[in-house]
């Protein structure tokens, strides 16, 4: 747990600068509200998903309820960083008002 826990503090402010360095600066704050609205929602959701996976493989023993869950998240960790590289480069012009 402390392996993941050091990871998501590595991982985690890096992905915010990812995700919010193309925002104007006037949509900052909206931007910084949904997206910890979004990860939160994430966070409950997959935590939903591998303990489904986890307890659905559970009756065959617990060494394959816990590597199906790692393969899961394994599975969501490469989808994720698919995303995020093919996320474009560039930042959006800014709006003159």
């Amino acid at each position: 747990m402390g392996i993941w826990g050091l990871g998501n503090g590595l991982v985690l402010p890096s992905l915010l600068n990812i995700v919010l360095k193309s925002v104007p600066a006037e949509y900052a704050g909206a931007a910084a509200g949904i997206y910890s609205t979004f990860q939160q929602t994430a966070s409950a959701l997959g935590v939903s998903i591998i303990g489904g996976i986890f307890f659905s493989y559970s009756t065959q023993g617990w060494q394959v309820a816990y590597r199906s869950g790692l393969t899961s998240i394994l599975a969501c960790v490469l989808l994720v960083g698919i995303m995020l590289y093919i996320l474009p480069n560039e930042k959006m012009p800014e709006k003159n008002l």
